[in-house]
């Protein structure tokens, strides 16, 4: 769900995507989930305000607890975190420093606690994403120059992450915070499945002019699946974190395993267990349908 947007590069409807109504310097800034001074992984974390407690993004923490969020402002925010019936909530007025340098906040769960993220990362009308009725009225994008035909047999960047060129280009729906950036990728199954698809699909959905495709029907109906199968796994958190060097390019059309695999700890579909490292999960609790990489 990353390389194969590179083509929607030159297609400016594909940018109409992500818009930040909040005042202010924006920097990073990384949250660890902890519990009794243990790192905890797989913990869903979301930074707003209390109107919209996952305005600036949500996601899931890493092996080692941590969540960045690469769009915090300046200003004061609001951070919650859970995992099944725990939960914690702080507020920062301001944050500890906006840079891009990510300073840590720490934050403890607590037994019995209410606070929780909302169930889906950022709602479509407010916040970071797109109102999807605004979008279906729009028209369709006037006739660009292309090429004769586009063959997506070729070198990609990120191949198996969310965010077109790791990261350049925005994916309506999907916070910022979801994507790669400073050498770090979002991964999940859909959006590897994805890459993989539209790889030999150049006219698959979202794999030319990014979710405008479902709109204005620029598909040929293949990787539909894939393309909603990642933003349901988005949804539900069942993302992982992995560093990948930007500079190294896939032309196999194959997703590296062991550079996107999914690591011990990783929360994932019971039907993605292929996708951990060591190809094994088990059961988590009290979490239905949801498996937890060994």
């Amino acid at each position: 769900m990353a390389q194969n947007f590179s083509k929607s590069a030159r297609t400016p409807a594909a940018i109409l995507l992500l818009a930040l109504p909040y005042a202010g310097a924006m920097g990073a800034m990384n949250v660890q989930v902890v519990r009794n001074d243990q790192p905890i992984a797989g913990a869903t974390v979301c930074v707003g305000t209390t109107q919209l407690l996952n305005q600036f993004g949500q996601g899931t923490t890493n092996a080692s607890g941590d969540a960045v969020f690469n769009n915090v402002p300046s200003g004061a925010v609001i951070v919650t975190a859970h995992s099944a019936n725990q939960g914690a909530q702080i507020q920062l007025s301001p944050p500890p420093v906006v840079s891009p340098v990510a300073p840590a906040v720490r934050i403890s769960l607590q037994s019995g606690a209410s606070a929780r993220c909302p169930a889906t990362p950022i709602p479509t009308s407010r916040g970071i994403g797109v109102n999807t009725a605004v979008l279906s009225k729009v028209p369709p994008p006037k006739p660009l120059a292309r090429p004769a035909t586009i063959t997506p047999q070729r070198a990609q960047h990120c191949f198996g992450a969310l965010g077109a060129e790791c990261g350049q280009i925005p994916i309506a729906n999907v916070p910022i915070t979801a994507l790669c950036a400073n050498g770090r990728c979002k991964v999940n199954a859909g959006s590897w499945e994805h890459d993989e698809c539209c790889w030999n699909h150049a006219h698959g959905m979202a794999c030319q002019v990014g979710p405008l495709d479902g709109v204005v029907n620029e598909h040929d109906g293949n990787c539909v699946g894939a393309w909603n199968k990642a933003l349901d796994r988005l949804g539900r958190g069942l993302i992982w974190e992995r560093p990948i060097n930007f500079q190294t390019t896939n032309s196999t059309g194959v997703v590296v395993f062991n550079e996107y695999c999914a690591p011990r700890g990783t929360r994932i579909d019971a039907a993605d267990e292929r996708f951990c490292c060591s190809r094994r999960a088990s059961p988590t609790v009290n979490v239905p349908n949801v498996r937890t990489c060994n």
